[in-house]
């Protein structure tokens, strides 16, 4: 019996993630700042570089597939702050 097992994905209309928290543009993005800044760091001494491209890359990961951690604080500061949080769901 050759039976074969075919995974797909829960959402098929999600975006691909790499290393299950980043798009490929914030992947990208990310990796070469990181990589820049090491660079700077090594010739300039320069330490605030370094920790931007850190906070940047903490930043745009996806907690679940469809909300970055800026996008959920965004929605956090507007619910405390200004109005209700109002999240859609299929």
């Amino acid at each position: 019996m050759n039976k074969k097992k075919y995974y797909y994905p829960e959402n098929l209309t999600a975006k691909p993630l790499f290393l299950k928290f980043w798009t490929p543009k914030d992947l990208i993005i990310s990796f070469s700042l990181i990589l820049l800044t090491i660079l700077m760091f090594m010739f300039l001494r320069i330490w605030l570089t370094l920790l931007m491209a850190v906070v940047y890359a903490f930043m745009t990961m996806r907690i679940n597939y469809n909300y970055s951690v800026l996008k959920l604080m965004k929605l956090y500061v507007r619910y405390l702050i200004t109005d209700e949080l109002v999240i859609k769901r299929r």
